[in-house]
This record gives C-alpha cells, sequence and structure tokens, in this order.
C-alpha cells in the first residue's frame, strides 16, 4: 500500500515592519510587567522577612547591659519582665479582693497604700529589672571569682526550700556564724507545687532555674563568703537612754539628771521609747554603726557613768548614759547579721559602679519587652 505523502508545511507568512514593531514592543512591556511583579513580591517578601528578623531574632539578642564582656539580651530582660508583672499583678488581685470584706477604715487605707507600692513597682519594672540583671551578673561574677559554684544539686534543694509549706516540719542547722537556724523540711508534694506555680505564672521549669534559683542560689553564697570576712568582734558601749520629743523637754530632764535625778527612775517616768523606759533605758551594748553617726559620735566620747548633751536623731531627741565600755567585745547575732549585710551592699554597689558595667536600655527595647511581657501574661491569665 503506497504511503500517504506528509503535507507540506505552510510558510509563514513575514512580518511587516509595522507588526514586528508591535510585537517587539508588546514582548517588552510583558518583560517589564514580569519584571515589575518579581520586584513587588521580592519587596514584600523582605519587607517581612525583614520584619520578622528585627522581631524575633535581632531585638531579641540585643543586649540591655554588659558586664564585663557578658551581654544580657532583651530576650532575658523581657522573660523577668513578664514573670514579675504577674506576680505584682496576683498580688494586687488578692489586696483587691480582700478590700471588698474590710470595712474598717484603717485597713481600708492600709489597703490602698499597698496597693498604690505594687502598681508603682509594676509601673517602675521597665527600669528596675535591667539594675536587677546587672546585680544578678555581677553576683555570679564575684562568686565564680572566688570558687563558690552551683550545681545541679543546689538549684535542686533550693527549690525544694522554696516551695516547702510553712507548716511543715523544720530541721536544725547551723549557719556560717555558728548559729542553730531552723531549716524547713521539703514536703514531699513540693514538685507538684512548684509544677502548678510554672503554670500558674507562664515561665517554663528550664528559664525558672536559671533565671530566679540560679541568681538566688549565688546571691546566698556570695553573702556568706562576704559575711564571713566581717570581724565578729568590736568596741562597744553598754547605754541607757531616755527620749524626747523636742529639744526643749530634753533640757528639762538634763537638768533633772544634773540635780541627782536617778537615770533609770527619770527614763521609766519621761521616756518615750516604751521598749525601753520600763527597764531603765536599757539599750544593752552597742558598737558603731547600728545608730546614727550623729549617736556614735556623742555615745562614745563619753566614759562610764557619763551622760550626754541632748542629741538630735530620726527618733526625736534623746539623752544617753554610758554604763561600761568593751574594747573588743564580741557582736550580738543581730548586729553581726546587720554588718555582714552592709558589707555585702556596700560590695555590690561599688561593684555597680565599675567600668565594665555598660547600660544600654533604651525606650525601643523598653517597648519591645513590654510588648512580649503583655502577650505572654495576657496568655497565662485566659489558659484554663
Amino acid at each position: 500500500m503506497p504511503k500517504k505523502k506528509a503535507p507540506k508545511a505552510v510558510p509563514k507568512t513575514p512580518m511587516t515592519k509595522k507588526q514586528l514593531s508591535r510585537h517587539q514592543k508588546e514582548q517588552r512591556q510583558q518583560r517589564l510587567a514580569i519584571a515589575f511583579v518579581a520586584t513587588v513580591v521580592v519587596l514584600i517578601v523582605g519587607v517581612l522577612g525583614f520584619g520578622l528578623f528585627r522581631e524575633f531574632i535581632y531585638i531579641p539578642a540585643r543586649p540591655i547591659a554588659t558586664v564585663n564582656g557578658v551581654t544580657i539580651p532583651v530576650s532575658t530582660y523581657a522573660k523577668v519582665m513578664a514573670f514579675r508583672q504577674l506576680i505584682l499583678d496576683q498580688q494586687l488581685n488578692f489586696y483587691e479582693s480582700q478590700a471588698a470584706y474590710i470595712q474598717d477604715a484603717n485597713q481600708q487605707m492600709f489597703l490602698q497604700f499597698q496597693q498604690q507600692q505594687l502598681q508603682d513597682m509594676r509601673m517602675n519594672l521597665g527600669l528596675q529589672v535591667p539594675e536587677d540583671l546587672i546585680e544578678e551578673e555581677l553576683i555570679r561574677q564575684e562568686a565564680i571569682k572566688r570558687g563558690l559554684t552551683i550545681t545541679a544539686a543546689d538549684v535542686e534543694a533550693l527549690l525544694a526550700r522554696n516551695f516547702t509549706q510553712p507548716e511543715s516540719a523544720v530541721a536544725e542547722t547551723t549557719t556560717i556564724t555558728g548559729t542553730a537556724t531552723a531549716t524547713p523540711v521539703p514536703t514531699p508534694n513540693w514538685r507538684e507545687d512548684y509544677k502548678q506555680y510554672l503554670a500558674a505564672f507562664g515561665i517554663s521549669d528550664a528559664d525558672y532555674r536559671k533565671l530566679v534559683v540560679e541568681p538566688q542560689a549565688y546571691r546566698e553564697k556570695l553573702t556568706a563568703a562576704i559575711g564571713a570576712e566581717v570581724p565578729t568582734t568590736a568596741e562597744q558601749v553598754h547605754v541607757r537612754h531616755i527620749l524626747t520629743d523636742t529639744y526643749e523637754a530634753a533640757l528639762e530632764i538634763v537638768k533633772l539628771l544634773q540635780a541627782g535625778g536617778d537615770f533609770a527612775t527619770i527614763a521609766a517616768q519621761h521616756s518615750m521609747d516604751s521598749v525601753t523606759k520600763d527597764t531603765g533605758g536599757d539599750l544593752g551594748w552597742r558598737p558603731r554603726g547600728i545608730e546614727s553617726a550623729d549617736f556614735d559620735q556623742a555615745v562614745f566620747a563619753l566614759q562610764p557613768g557619763q551622760i550626754s548633751n541632748p542629741i538630735t536623731t530620726t527618733s526625736g531627741v534623746q539623752i544617753v548614759k554610758v554604763d561600761e565600755r568593751d574594747p573588743n567585745r564580741p557582736l550580738e547575732a543581730s548586729h553581726l547579721e546587720t554588718f555582714q549585710s552592709q558589707a555585702f551592699n556596700n560590695w555590690l554597689e561599688e561593684a555597680k559602679k565599675g567600668s565594665g558595667v555598660q547600660r544600654a536600655i533604651d525606650s525601643d527595647k523598653i517597648a519591645w519587652a513590654i510588648k512580649q511581657a503583655t502577650a505572654i501574661n495576657s496568655r497565662v491569665k485566659t489558659q484554663p
């Protein structure tokens, strides 16, 4: 059977110059349109990408402070702010609920005062949290420098202590000063309490350990270490005092004493200090640094049996008598604790002034952190 011949291709009719020009123009327009659309898409993706990058990578990583080369990022700042906001909000809610059941005017004023304080604290978190984080980093670095480390076991023990119920049993331990103290014994269900606490405040176990418990542990260890350097003895005087409200009243009492009046008897009759008047105004032994500088200057200038001129202090106007002096007497536990606390606070204040502390907080970072904290807290408050 003979093969069919393939149909011949019909030759294309050549474009005229006018048609060719129009065709080329259309192609250029198509290319421009495609390029324009592609550019718009790239710009949109770029803007969205930059926004996401800025919101979730760039800003969270920016520093609010640098402490001896260690950066404190905005992301940490936001987490701590969110946590503290929720704590303050819970306290505010508690006082508000109590106010509905209290009729006494004085108690209502007290509740209003407490609420105002909490509201002020919440308002100042934006500036307070960075300072607290700087302190925590300084404490951590100094503790490590002194060879004080925090282990996972330390964190676990502190967690158990923090979540021990107040009514639980106590065990006796000995502090660094040799003083026996009561230590809570962890209740069996503290882990469940801890789990509920994390859920209530919208913070993970890892973040709570890192941002709350570890700083607490470092602070306690460093406070004890610095406190151990404080001398346990000091020059002291055994003093009595008579407290008055005016300088004129004090002068009248001085006249009574100069006329031969008994100090203890006059203290019982005229002193405004209800705690000491019935014991002859006895303040016990006092080292320098417990009372005001004016008080110390006047008292330590006296010899046993001598009486001071009136001393103006924040408590009122005092007349003081020295019964005894001791150049190197062991400090009472309360006085030693005061000096240990002062030593730690003095170290911390000096450390915060150091050149290694560089603050970088600004309004943009505060605004971002507040926005993130608000979002976290909204999720927590709306969860079942």
